[in-house]
């Protein structure tokens, strides 16, 4: 009965990590698309600042660090897939408790691959959007 339990409590945790990775990944996912859209409406308004610029060195690094952001996010939002397991065939299969687990543990270290990658090319956009945005300010006002 003892190992039931502890079966138990095994299982909901695993599912309740796996559940949170996926909303982890989700939210992530937005922010990056947020940040590509930021960039985007960034670059709009200032693409035709060019001629008016007093440093068109500055003011062109900082639109083509504004570019390298928005590719680097798209990048990231395509990226790779998540795994979310089990589906139907699992439980058509009938494979049991243990090879469920094993599958949510098999997904979990997938999908916290993925969040870090993820994470870290959201951490290069923002860098380059910024970096970008000074640049362009400086350009135009140097």
């Amino acid at each position: 009965m003892k190992k039931d339990r502890e079966e138990e409590i095994i299982f909901d945790n695993l599912s309740v990590q796996h559940a949170r990775i996926l909303l982890h990944i989700d939210a992530l996912d937005q922010k990056i698309a947020q940040a590509i859209a930021l960039n985007g409406v960034i670059l709009s308004f200032v693409f035709d600042k060019l001629p008016n610029a007093n440093s068109y060195f500055l003011f062109s690094a900082g639109l083509i660090l504004i570019l390298v952001s928005i590719v680097l996010g798209f990048l990231a939002y395509s990226g790779k897939v998540f795994m979310d397991s089990p589906n139907s065939n699992f439980y058509k299969d009938n494979k049991g408790i243990e090879k469920l687990k094993d599958q949510l543990l098999k997904d979990n270290d997938h999908n916290i691959s993925i969040q870090k990658t993820k994470g870290k090319l959201f951490n290069l956009v923002l860098f380059f959007g910024v970096v970008g945005l000074i640049l362009i300010i400086g350009g135009y006002y140097a």
